[in-house]
């Protein structure tokens, strides 16, 4: 499991995730229908960063764009807030963002039976998509820990100081605290 610090880090194993399923196809894949991707990138955006009118802006946008045709990427749309004045407390903007997105998975692994998965946050987003793949990993997800090829966790607010990180040593734990159990199966 890598939790990266910049969007440029995110960038460069998303990528390598997306030639890697190019280059060498899927083991064991199955005729699939047309539509299915290789790779299927769930992208969560960080708090503000995304709306039910556009939830393709912030900084995600910068590590999904100008991958391979067979790699799609599905943005979450949440509410993104973290403040009561915006309508919604930070746990439940939270807890929607890793409903949809467990959704994404969900409804494109029923349907592509051969496509990989990548899950990639900022800040809430990576909060939200941690704790998704923590789900995974740990074998309690809606996909088999294989299924997943990267994870890519920018600003993790329950960053654990035993995180693989992409960049220099960062000492500490985020403000969210570690996640109990970790990572799992995706840990390495």
């Amino acid at each position: 499991m890598r939790t990266f610090r910049t969007a440029s880090s995110a960038l460069a194993v998303v990528a390598a995730a997306a030639g890697i399923l190019t280059a060498t196809g899927l083991p064991g894949a199955q005729a699939a229908p047309a539509d299915c991707p290789n790779l299927n990138i769930i992208a969560v955006p960080g708090t503000w960063e995304t709306s039910v009118d556009d939830p393709k802006q912030g900084m995600l946008a910068q590590v999904t764009r100008g991958l391979p045709g067979n790699v799609r990427t599905d943005y979450v749309s949440y509410p993104a807030t973290a403040f009561p004045w915006d309508g919604e407390v930070y746990g439940r903007s939270k807890h929607e963002a890793v409903t949809a997105a467990r959704g994404l998975i969900s409804g494109m692994a029923a349907r592509c039976g051969a496509t990989r998965f990548a899950l990639i946050g900022y800040s809430q987003g990576a909060d939200a998509a941690g704790d998704l793949a923590s789900e995974i990993g740990t074998g309690l997800g809606v996909i088999p820990p294989d299924r997943m090829a990267a994870v890519g966790l920018v600003s993790d607010p329950r960053r654990s100081p035993t995180d693989a990180l992409v960049g220099p040593h960062v000492a500490g734990t985020g403000a969210g605290g570690a996640r109990a159990g970790g990572f799992g199966w995706l840990s390495p």
